[in-house]
């Protein structure tokens, strides 16, 4: 019961990991054809090689547990709580802290969250419940339900409004957030931008495009940053930002720190002054920049880069690649500005 069973041997090939046993609310491999709430998935534990069985935070085993399954012993094995917030965990070690929550295309936001059986249907719903530290996890699927304002009239698809950690299940590939345009005008009081990031909070691992801004309001906040908006100390990791337009500043991003992330085919429009077809701003470490087109600045404006390949953008005046910002160890290469200078970049300080 609540127990892990994996990586062991027998001399039956079929059967080596368990023989003749029953399960309830455990996770083992081959998953057993009787008993309840078993999972066949890899626990994901910390460090299996050293001896480290803690779960890290995307574990299926968090939260997966009967509670009345639960001895009489009142603590894990470093003596901790053994239930810490809602289901108990499968194992020996309850992860303790702020609760996890989980989100799913199959999950009701009227549910707790606590699980995948649970989950949330919406981020927004999911993030709503968290305080400073907690960690939401995202199923596979399209996630474009709903919106919330945070400065003016623009919308965001998901507002992360607090340091908190909101990561997908596996990756970008297979887990998008989409934003919308406005229906008549792509650029205009109904479109909807992917995600707004206050500072301290964190997203990893998602596909964000589709997003788009206000062609009015006050610029850097509402007409700006088509996919992501950031906040100083805000953090987008292993995410893939393609397909998003802004008014003036960011197509696809603005602000923040960007680690391992694409940046492809988002526009800046204004052909009065648009800056920063891919992003606005900003850090940007170990990422690709690609496609992206503005007036100024077609890959990215004013950000600082480190470790980043930035090709094939356009600029329909200076900086085709990057205008402004400090580059160091990069690779600016196809980048294209129109009508002045500055192929490859623009008024930018380059290092090694």
């Amino acid at each position: 019961n609540n127990s892990i069973v994996v990586g062991n041997t027998g001399s039956t090939s079929a059967l080596q990991n368990h023989s003749n046993c029953s399960f309830h609310h455990s996770c083992t491999l081959p998953l057993p054809t009787t008993g309840v709430g078993n999972i066949a998935e890899d626990p994901q534990f910390v460090n299996t090689a050293a001896g480290d069985f803690h779960l890290l935070r995307t574990s299926p085993c968090l939260n997966t547990g009967d509670n009345g399954l639960v001895a009489a012993l009142d603590a894990d094995l470093d003596g901790n709580p053994r239930i810490a917030d809602g289901p108990v965990d499968m194992g020996v070690f309850e992860r303790q802290g702020p609760p996890i929550y989980y989100v799913s295309t199959t999950g009701e936001d009227a549910q707790d969250g606590y699980s995948w059986e649970t989950a949330k249907r919406t981020i927004q719903a999911a993030v709503d419940l968290t305080v400073d530290g907690t960690t939401v996890i995202v199923d596979d699927g399209v996630y474009d339900m709903g919106s919330r304002v945070v400065h003016g009239a623009m919308r965001n698809r998901v507002v992360i409004d607090k340091a908190i950690t909101v990561v997908s299940r596996n990756g970008p590939d297979v887990t998008t957030i989409s934003g919308s345009p406005d229906p008549e005008n792509v650029l205009g009081d109904g479109a909807v931008r992917c995600v707004y990031l206050a500072d301290g909070a964190q997203l990893i691992g998602f596909t964000l495009t589709n997003g788009a801004t206000r062609a009015a309001g006050d610029v850097g906040r509402e007409q700006s940053g088509g996919g992501v908006w950031c906040e100083p100390g805000a953090e987008v990791s292993n995410c893939t930002i393609s397909g998003n337009v802004a008014t003036v500043f960011g197509g696809g991003s603005v602000g923040g720190v960007l680690i391992g992330c694409r940046l492809t085919n988002n526009f800046a429009e204004e052909l009065e002054g648009s800056n920063g077809g891919g992003a606005s701003g900003g850090r940007l470490d170990n990422c690709v920049v690609s496609g992206n087109v503005a007036t100024n600045g077609g890959g990215t404006y004013g950000s600082n880069l480190d470790g980043c390949t930035v090709s094939d953008n356009r600029a329909l005046n200076w900086g085709g690649g990057v205008r402004g910002g400090i580059v160091r160890n990069s690779e600016l290469i196809g980048n294209q500005a129109d009508n002045q200078d500055g192929g490859g970049a623009y008024q930018s300080e380059l290092k090694y």
